[in-house]
């Protein structure tokens, strides 16, 4: 059963939840908070963090850090980092709050929210009836068919007002995907996007909201659209229902389209960002605010993971490719995993010891690591972190998400 909550919270400090497994009995398998089912009274999060909040559950039909948050409720200066909500029978999905008909403000979350269902997924609130402003949102939300996914919040019915949403937002086939809302009924003002959404076949994608019956007012999309003919994309909205009430006033369309193809490339290079944005911040290595552009890489754009590129070249995590290029189109190979893991341990004095009794040469495909990366895959081979797969550690092969979770996991954890 959840805890009580108090009516008047007050946060003082930074919370740092624990791992699943640590976590006290009664959570839903797999997570290590369950979600308030219903919050009617105030929250303030004195712009302190709440770290690693984890849901990863198909029992859950509303997921978030509260369920509901009632009419007279309000949550405000909030900060969550590193989420990783992954659900797959949830209804609404929010990492703030599932429902919100009361006032979020001044919050921001970061992280990964995946939903493979057919879900209402928002960064802030899965449905919104109420009121979010000055609020952002950074990292990877991602839907299934027939969701509808966004930066801010799924459903508006209410107001989002001043509010800004950057990274990847994706839905499947016959989505609604937008970068503040996916559906709006309510009132959309003076907010802003920047980032890569898409979806697949007979969606609604669009730069601020994907379908629009509201009102959208004084916004700007800054993202990148897929360019296809089998749906309905538009730099603002991707279908304005007019007969309906839609309306769209003062707005700026500054979004850019490339091919599907290659925007689902670009969506899968996003995880190799990703990836150091959470090694950083696994070991608290803080991205520099306000980085000059001259000295971060050249293609390091303006996005939540530009200050930590900054840090990564300053620090030596990450070298780039050349000719002071990152390179996000290019995608994260294992070897380059593994070297920028060495490079941070190595920084923050946390390289792992201890002899496995494991060894390179264990491996039959062992000279095909680059003279880069052999000091790094050679101590974590010996110390145990790398433990291959029949027989070869595959260092020219592509990574996804979760094994860089999982090996963040393993070194967290011994």
């Amino acid at each position: 059963m959840p805890l009580p909550v108090p009516s008047c919270i007050h946060q003082t400090a930074d919370i740092v939840l624990p791992d699943p497994d640590d976590a006290r009995s009664g959570y839903p398998d797999g997570c290590n908070w369950d979600p308030v089912e219903l919050f009617t009274g105030s929250y303030d999060g004195g712009g302190y963090k709440i770290s690693h909040l984890v849901i990863n559950s198909g029992e859950l039909l509303s997921a978030g850090l509260f369920g509901n948050v009632g009419e007279d409720a309000e949550l405000k200066n909030i900060n969550l980092t590193d989420v990783n909500i992954v659900t797959w029978s949830s209804d609404y999905v929010g990492a703030l709050a599932a429902y919100n008909e009361g006032t979020i403000e001044n919050c921001s979350v970061s992280g990964i929210i995946s939903c493979p269902g057919y879900s209402v997924v928002g960064g802030i609130a899965g449905s919104n009836s109420g009121m979010i402003k000055n609020c952002s949102t950074s990292g990877i939300i991602e839907g299934g068919e027939y969701c509808t996914v966004s930066g801010i919040s799924g459903h508006n019915g209410g107001t989002i007002e001043n509010c800004s949403a950057s990274g990847v937002i994706t839905g499947g086939e016959f989505c609604i995907v937008g970068g503040i809302n996916g559906y709006n009924l309510g009132t959309i003002t003076a907010c802003t996007t920047n980032g890569n959404f898409s979806g697949f076949s007979n969606c609604e994608i669009g730069g601020i909201t994907g379908s629009n019956a509201g009102v959208i007012a004084d916004s700007t999309a800054y993202c990148c659209l897929p360019d296809r003919s089998d749906s309905n994309i538009g730099g603002i909205v991707g279908s304005n229902h007019e007969e309906f009430g839609g309306t769209i006033t003062n707005c700026t369309d500054n979004t850019s389209r490339a091919s599907a193809e290659t925007l689902y490339f670009v969506m899968n290079e996003e995880e190799g960002k990703f990836y150091i944005v959470m090694l950083m911040r696994a070991y608290g290595i803080e991205p520099d605010v306000d980085p000059d552009p001259k000295d971060n890489f050249a293609d390091a754009g303006n996005a939540y993971y530009t200050g930590y590129l900054a840090a990564a070249k300053r620090l030596g995590i990450s070298n780039g490719t050349g000719n002071n290029m990152y390179s996000p189109l290019k995608e994260i190979t294992r070897q380059e995993m593994f070297t920028l893991l060495y490079n941070a341990l190595k920084v923050t004095g946390q390289l792992p010891a201890g002899d496995s009794g494991n060894k390179l040469s264990d491996f039959s495909d062992a000279d095909k690591i680059a003279s880069w990366a052999y000091e790094a895959m050679k101590l974590l081979v010996e110390t145990g972190m790398i433990s291959g797969s029949g027989g070869k550690l595959a260092p020219t092969a592509t990574t996804t998400r979760a094994e860089m979770a999982q090996v963040l996991y393993n070194l967290l954890n011994r």
